[in-house]
């Protein structure tokens, strides 16, 4: 389903091809980091990794809200919280995505360019 146009067509080779390597993808990610198991339980020495600050704003304003119902002595039994995003400035959920895409592709191009300096 993930190129097919016209839902009712039955799949072809290609869809069959594209959800096994899903399911592949799948089944290789390691559950702890979320990367592939065989570059992140890689012991040979032979993967090195850096760790680089990640902060996902919608789980940093759950996290506030948990701690402030904690000091209130509220209790989370039961409770699931959710984000749910909103803009303010009249954004439109495309140009976010776009524009934190050419953000990460500015931010690759000056380490890269970091590294060749």
């Amino acid at each position: 389903m993930l190129f097919r146009e016209d839902p009712t067509l039955p799949w072809r080779h290609h869809d069959f091809l594209l959800i096994e390597a899903l399911q592949i993808m799948e089944q290789e990610r390691c559950g702890q980091c979320g990367m592939p198991v065989w570059m992140c339980h890689d012991e040979t020495g032979g993967v090195q990794f850096s760790i680089q600050e990640d902060e996902c704003v919608a789980k940093r304003e759950i996290d506030r809200r948990n701690d402030a119902d904690s000091k209130k002595g509220k209790s989370a039994h039961g409770i699931s919280l959710r984000p749910e995003p909103y803009y303010v400035d009249g954004a439109t959920w495309l140009e976010t995505r776009d524009t934190y895409y050419k953000t990460l592709v500015e931010r690759a191009s000056e380490a890269q360019e970091g590294i060749a300096a």
